[in-house]
């Protein structure tokens, strides 16, 4: 059972009122990554991602190629997701995964449009920096592990628990499958699986409990902000240019493909 609950207070209601409202297309996301594995280069080795219909995806990857790939069902994973859905929005907490996602396009030349447009839209939101401003919380630890006694009834459990232990169970699962215990391997994958699809739904389970507040609060929501002549000329001109850009490597990579 949960104990030991940080006191908190709202200190900007304007940060609850700016929060959008939840959405069924939701995404709800958290990246693993080691900055040892690959001879010391780092690599992110999972990405996973919690919405209402499909549960905990996660997407895997081992190698530098895996993780190209890994990378681009998880951007194209949730550009659908919010395609579908034009009140969806995709959630995450700390810049961990936004600073990883535009680097994973430049090093992999890979996505770079759709990542652009992604975080550009609006649609991706950091509940780190909601909390940072909207409440003040005892004990002056803004981790999400400090703050999951407010709103999730069952503490963490297994082995790993945190990022840092996220790090050394990876490594210890490279350890198994270069000695062949492939059993043990997987084993440890599935505690790392397990600890990630609870990142995900903490994140989920945040957005909820900052909504409750807020209308315990009495604070309603911001009326969204009607789109200035100026900024429809500008966001047509943008999309504009990402449709040419789009046009542009499409004709590029026919040009390479043709000969073959």
């Amino acid at each position: 059972e949960r104990t030991g609950k940080p006191a908190y207070e709202v200190v900007d209601p304007s940060a609850l009122a700016e929060l959008p409202p939840p959405s069924p297309g939701d995404v709800f996301v958290d990246m693993e990554g080691d900055p040892y594995a690959l001879g010391g280069t780092g690599l992110e080795y999972l990405f996973g991602a919690v919405t209402r219909d499909a549960g905990f995806t996660p997407f895997w990857a081992h190698s530098r190629a895996q993780e190209k790939r890994a990378f681009e069902e998880f951007i194209d994973f949730a550009t659908a997701q919010l395609d579908a859905d034009p009140d969806a929005h995709l959630f995450h907490y700390a810049p961990y995964e936004v600073t990883a996602v535009k680097r994973l396009a430049a090093v992999h030349g890979t996505r770079e449009e759709a990542v652009d447009e992604l975080l550009r839209s609006g649609r991706v939101v950091d509940l780190y920096a909601v909390v940072r401003k909207a409440l003040r919380v005892g004990g002056r630890s803004y981790s999400i592990k400090h703050l999951e006694p407010l709103y999730m009834p069952e503490a963490r459990a297994g082995d790993v628990t945190t990022a840092v232990s996220s790090i050394e169970a990876y490594e210890d699962y490279l350890t198994l499958r270069e000695a062949g215990d492939l059993d043990g391997a997987d084993e440890v994958l599935r505690g790392i699986a397990d600890y990630n699809e609870y990142d995900c739904v903490s994140t989920q389970r945040l957005l909820e409990f900052l909504h409750r507040v807020r209308e315990e609060e009495g604070i309603e929501l911001a009326a969204p902000p009607e789109e200035s002549d100026v900024d429809a000329l500008v966001r047509r001109a943008e999309e504009d240019e990402a449709a040419l850009r789009r046009a542009e490597r499409a004709a590029e990579v026919a040009a390479l493909v043709e000969p073959l």
